[in-house]
């Protein structure tokens, strides 16, 4: 039982932890989903914005973040190869050297123990007995372990030995001096390429130190920009501003100018819902257009009554003495001055009916073209009309169009209609 028992590891444990964290997640889900307050009245759009908002700072973030490490990684990857090839390199450069060098100084013919492995050395033994002084007839050869010449050789082999050791020492000597020459340089080498990588990291520094600096002041000046630009249109806001409470001050309804009441059909007439009343010199006149009136009238009368008569050239009245002389009492008390006063009346008055039979011409003139831009605003009618009729025409063909289409649909498309099964998948999950 002991031997089945299974044991949790941390890897596990995470994720049941990381099951239980997405489920609670889901349940708050489900709660939030599926209450109807929320569903109905609605959701924090702020805070929402402010979490999407704070996601994607997150998200900013954490790309930043990694573009940053891969470009490091990259950078690091790009050195540990570069380093490798050359320590590649450097080794077998090494190894061709150590090879040249057994090629040259440790052949086999030269080693300490060739003359007992060389295959020809039976061909190069001398034979059992160099001379025969000693050695009479009834003498054999040489016997097992007699050497004749063994100090010589022991000498000669001393001397070779020694010989061999100083010049394995000398070679070990030259070996390790070309060992550490080697090294020496492979030092100088990694020396010189890491002050090189540095003071590139310094120029990419001093580089990055001016870009920024470049930025600033662009930023700078764009901010300057941005605020000149405000400060102008405020400026050009508030002279707005003070150019239209100047306007509406000294505006034609605030002055209540008389001229805006005047009428384009003449000079007599006026606007109406302009109108502010008559203005002392209006009414000046029209007191002084009274009293003409009154001596109009007067002359009238005597004019009817023919105190006046024509001179003959048609162009002046002249009053006669017989008639005036018949006139009443009451008559006959006017001066000189007034008669000729009376006389020039009495031309006023031509002109004035003369004025009178032209203002007539232009009222006729005024009510042809009247008459000419109410028959211009009824062909106008007539064509709207027309084009209206057209679109309630086209309309009414569209919406046929449309009814027609509409039970195409119904009738044709849309005949399977859903079921409660079809409803009773909905809201049963958050997603």
């Amino acid at each position: 039982m002991i031997g089945n028992l299974y044991i949790a590891t941390e890897k596990d444990k995470a994720e049941v932890r990381e099951r239980e964290r997405r489920r609670q997640i889901e349940l708050e889900r489900q709660a939030r989903i599926f209450n109807p307050r929320i569903r109905k009245i609605g959701v924090d759009v702020n805070a929402l914005q402010s979490q999407i908002y704070e996601k994607k700072v997150k998200e900013e973030a954490e790309r930043n973040f990694e573009n940053a490490f891969d470009r490091q990684m990259l950078k690091d990857n790009q050195l540990a190869e570069v380093l490798n090839q050359r320590e590649n390199e450097e080794r077998q450069r090494i190894s061709n050297n150590i090879n040249e060098y057994r090629k040259t100084f440790q052949n086999q013919i030269d080693s300490r123990e060739y003359d007992l492995n060389d295959p020809n050395i039976l061909k190069k033994q001398l034979p059992p007995r160099s001379t025969d002084e000693d050695v009479g007839l009834p003498s054999g050869q040489k016997f097992e372990g007699e050497d004749l010449y063994c100090e010589e050789r022991t000498k000669i082999m001393r001397e070779q030995c020694s010989s061999w050791l100083q010049q394995q020492i000398h070679e070990k000597q030259a070996k390790d001096a070309e060992q550490k020459a080697a090294e020496r340089a492979y030092k100088q080498a990694i020396i010189a390429r890491d002050q090189r990588a540095l003071q590139l990291e310094l120029i990419e520094r001093d580089c990055k130190k001016q870009l920024e600096s470049a930025n600033a002041h662009y930023n700078k000046i764009l901010a300057e920009e941005k605020s000149n630009k405000i400060t102008n249109d405020l400026n050009n806001e508030n002279e707005d501003n003070l150019a239209e409470m100047y306007n509406t001050l000294s505006s034609d309804l605030m002055t209540e100018n008389p001229n805006t009441a005047r009428s384009v059909f003449g000079p007599h007439r006026s606007i109406t819902y302009m109108y502010k009343g008559m203005s002392p010199e209006e009414k000046y006149t029209i007191r002084m257009i009274q009293l003409n009136q009154i001596a109009e009238h007067k002359v009238s009368i005597l004019y009817n009554m023919k105190i006046f008569q024509n001179d003959g050239s048609g162009a002046e009245l002249v009053a006669s003495p017989l008639k005036l002389a018949l006139l009443p009492s009451s008559i006959h008390g006017f001066s000189a001055a007034f008669v000729l006063r009376f006389t020039n009346l009495c031309q006023e008055f031509a002109q004035l009916e003369a004025d009178k039979k032209l203002d007539n011409d232009w009222e006729n003139i005024v009510i042809n073209m009247s008459n000419l831009s109410a028959l211009s605003d009824t062909e106008n009618q007539k064509k709207r009309r027309t084009m209206a009729m057209k679109v309630k025409e086209e309309n009414l063909m569209l919406s046929k169009q449309q009814k027609d289409k509409k039970a195409y649909y119904d009738k044709i498309v849309y005949r399977n209609e859903p079921t409660d099964e079809y409803f009773s998948k909905f809201n049963t999950s958050s997603r």
